[in-house]
């Protein structure tokens, strides 16, 4: 059996438009845009093309001085829910793992470390859950993490529409349920009035 390689991915650089939700960065965005269109960005003459892309280049230039560029993947990433007490039963596990591969210590041991921290990791995104999602409706600081949270559940518990495909003998893909009915008859026949030896 051939051993499943995955390919990395290229890291491509983005723009930290996020950034543009802090005051100062934005402020000061707000006046270099001000200062290189000038106050009314309609005075600009010529055609309507050419006002685009006059805005759309001032707004990225400006948008690379202020906000930047990403400069690699998240190395690591970040853990909303993550204590001391989580921290420190995850070490032990990973040396009570070690222990037990270098033959110090018996693989119960090991496995009781496990589900400690396992315990202590669910225990501490219940209680990082609730704090953090108690008053989510109330606070105007935190609306649009409803929002978000929302598609992400719609993303995640979205279902797998669509049919498998099906070709024919030529190779040809079945797209309709006649073609696809045929398809699955001719295979039949064949598999059905082969004679193994």
């Amino acid at each position: 059996m051939k051993k499943v390689c995955l390919v990395k991915r290229k890291f491509i650089p983005r723009r930290k438009i996020w950034r543009l939700n802090e005051e100062q960065v934005k402020r000061e965005f707000k006046n270099q845009v001000d200062k290189l269109l000038g106050t009314n960005p309609r005075s600009a003459s010529g055609s309507v093309e050419e006002q685009w892309k006059k805005l759309k280049d001032t707004l990225l230039t400006v948008t690379e001085q202020t906000c930047g560029w990403t400069k690699g993947p998240p190395r690591h990433t970040v853990i909303w829910w993550w204590n001391e007490e989580v921290q420190n039963s995850i070490k032990e596990k990973r040396k009570l793992c070690s222990d037990w591969k270098g033959g110090l210590v018996n693989k119960e041991i090991y496995l009781v470390a496990k589900r400690t921290a396992r315990r202590a990791i669910y225990k501490a995104k219940t209680e990082a859950e609730k704090a953090r999602f108690a008053d989510i409706l109330r606070r105007d600081d935190e609306k649009n993490e409803v929002f978000r949270i929302a598609k992400q559940m719609a993303k995640t518990n979205q279902d797998i529409v669509g049919e498998k495909c099906i070709r024919n003998d030529d190779g040809v893909l079945a797209i309709n349920e006649q073609d696809k009915k045929d398809a699955w008859k001719c295979y039949y026949e064949r598999l059905l009035n082969t004679e193994f030896p």
